[in-house]
């Protein structure tokens, strides 16, 4: 089975996403699990049947994702309200950021809400290129904060449809706008 596997690539500076359908086995670079790792999961293959159950069972979950996703909104906007303040410094802040975006990213495709996830990933990798969390970086959290309360609000599961691609497409030209203002400087 041939698979494409996404791949981080450095190039210049910048981590440019490269999509492949041969890799070779320097491309790839497996981890082995830590002994107390595998006391607690196990070892060897999963069967099957075994996957397709937890599958059943992730797809059946009523779990609401919407009191998770606000604590994790509440936490990015504590944290947005006490920079604005002037109480973190750099690297509190940016933790305290990262920190609720990171888990909004991986609830979010997890419960369904895909859009979520694809917004704070975007986002991810926004805070990842800054170097210096300015006033400007701040409305774009803050926009991204006032956009995934609306998401969460309005119960917009899956990826939102044309409503979710037009999100996408401002949070990425906002971050777009960002970096050419700050090349221009």
């Amino acid at each position: 089975m041939i698979a494409i596997i996404t791949v981080l690539k450095k190039e210049k500076g910048n981590l440019v996403k490269q999509a492949t359908d041969k890799m070779t086995d320097e491309d790839v670079k497996i981890y082995k699990a830590s002994k107390e790792l595998q006391m607690k999961a196990g070892t060897g293959q999963v069967d099957a049947e075994t996957i397709s159950k937890a599958e059943k069972a992730i797809e059946e979950t009523s779990i609401d994702f919407a009191p998770m996703a606000k604590r994790h909104l509440d936490d990015l906007q504590q944290a947005l309200d006490k920079t604005k303040k002037g109480e973190l410094d750099k690297d509190t802040l940016h933790e305290m950021v990262t920190r609720p975006v990171m888990s909004l990213k991986s609830e979010g495709a997890m419960f369904s809400y895909n859009l979520v996830g694809d917004l704070a990933n975007i986002m991810l990798s926004f805070l990842e290129s800054v170097n210096e969390v300015d006033k400007t970086v701040l409305q774009i959290l803050q926009a991204h904060h006032t956009t995934l309360n609306a998401v969460v609000n309005n119960k917009m599961k899956g990826d939102g449809g044309p409503t979710g691609n037009s999100l996408k497409t401002e949070l990425r030209q906002a971050i777009q706008r960002y970096h050419q203002q700050k090349r221009k400087s």
